[in-house]
């Protein structure tokens, strides 16, 4: 990462896109837009990278995600074909950075996610852990999937780990996510 780190830009940028996304197709251009207003410059003036852009897409899709997935949704397979669909709006991510490499930061996808966290059956008492949690899309499905299920939603704990500076403050702007430890 060669930028400042920027919250607020972070946050304008990932509300810009999840109201984008609610609204129909996400293209590289729209996305490479949003960045280019919220960070006040363009990727080639290194205002911002595509990594951070794609992680900042993640992000806003669970925002979208959290909306439409919500209570009512009790049956796996309607959270499925909602995130399908949501999935379905997203740019494909084609640019690699060496860091992600070296990281080893590839997300999960949303319908992956969804059904790994309808599996593990959340319940209260449980502590979903994300070790490498990245932009949180694991521990953020596991705590919709039992949101679904009012009974089983009060009392999740979520315990997540991420060293990426950009990726902890977009789990961090999310208020509902524990860090344990960030920063390399």
């Amino acid at each position: 990462m060669y930028f400042a780190l920027n919250n607020t830009a972070l946050s304008r940028a990932r509300h810009e896109l999840a109201g984008a996304i609610a609204q129909g197709n996400l293209t590289p251009k729209i996305l490479s837009n949003v960045m280019s207003s919220a960070f006040h410059g363009t990727d080639a003036s290194g205002a911002w990278d595509w990594r951070t852009a794609y992680d900042v897409m993640q992000a806003a899709a669970l925002d979208v995600a959290q909306l439409k997935v919500g209570v009512g949704h009790a049956f796996a397979k309607q959270g499925l074909e909602v995130l399908s669909e949501i999935a379905s709006r997203l740019p494909t991510e084609t640019r690699r950075s060496e860091r992600q490499m070296q990281l080893q930061q590839f997300s999960t996808a949303l319908e992956w996610g969804w059904v790994a966290a309808c599996a593990a059956q959340v319940s209260p008492s449980d502590i979903v852990l994300e070790p490498s949690a990245g932009t949180g899309c694991l521990a953020r499905l596991a705590q919709m999937s039992a949101q679904a299920d009012k009974a089983r939603s009060s009392g999740i704990q979520l315990v997540l780990n991420e060293l990426d500076p950009v990726r902890c403050a977009l789990l961090d702007a999310g208020q509902h996510l524990c860090l344990i430890s960030s920063a390399i």
